[in-house]
Parts: structure tokens; C-alpha cells; sequence
């Protein structure tokens, strides 16, 4: 469902991060985050935090072109959908 407990934020957000950490993100490096006004978002907002990378939100109603050329300008190598 769409409501999650604290806890349950704090899992995703940490699972999510090791995910990015154990795939070698960089300090600083753009990941691209898919959101649709969810409060799963906000675990994938906190977990590229939490790896130290930087969370590119792109709305997950955001054309494929558009997607292309964000991916294109931030060279994201990395993707969090949710």
C-alpha cells in the first residue's frame, strides 16, 4: 500500500543504499530516481543519500526522452525506481 510505517522507510532506505554502495557508487555521483508522489520515495531519496550519491528525481510519468536526456546530462550510471 501507499502508507508506510517509519521502520519500514528506514529498511528500504538502507537496503537500497547498500544496493548502490555494494555496485561501487561514487561520493557525490548522480543516481536517478524514479517518483510518483509516493512515500516509497522518500526511502529512495534517503538511501542515495545515505550512500553517499547525490538523488536525481525524475517523475516516474516522465517520457522516455526525457529520462534519456536527464540521464544524458547527469552521466548517471545508476537508477532507483521504487
Amino acid at each position: 500500500g501507499d502508507d508506510l510505517e517509519a521502520a519500514a522507510i528506514r529498511r528500504m532506505a538502507d537496503r537500497t543504499a547498500e544496493m548502490l554502495q555494494g555496485r561501487g557508487v561514487r561520493p557525490n555521483e548522480p543516481v536517478l530516481l524514479t517518483i510518483g508522489h509516493r512515500p516509497a520515495d522518500l526511502a529512495g531519496f534517503l538511501g542515495i543519500w545515505r550512500a553517499g550519491a547525490v538523488a536525481v528525481p525524475v517523475h516516474a510519468l516522465a517520457s522516455p526522452t526525457t529520462l534519456k536526456s536527464v540521464r544524458a546530462v547527469t552521466s548517471a550510471r545508476y537508477s532507483v525506481h521504487r
